[in-house]
């Protein structure tokens, strides 16, 4: 069964502002993040809009290292 990895992100102003809860400083755009993250492996599962708030899911397979 896959494991998975999330990311919780809020955008405000078409700017990223918030990322798992620490600051992002609101100079990332959302459709540039959401490029960087997809290149990452990283895929939006979830939108929604609350007044000028913009919140995102993103998710992708967690990847287990081999025991060597």
């Amino acid at each position: 069964m896959p494991k998975w990895e999330y990311l919780y992100v809020r955008g405000h102003n078409e700017k990223i502002d918030w990322i798992n809860g620490t600051a992002a400083g609101g100079r990332i755009e959302i459709w540039n993040f959401l490029n960087q993250m997809g290149l990452e492996g990283w895929e939006l599962t979830s939108t929604w809009i609350e007044s000028s708030w913009k919140y995102l899911i993103l998710k992708r397979p967690v990847v287990e290292e081999s025991e060597g």
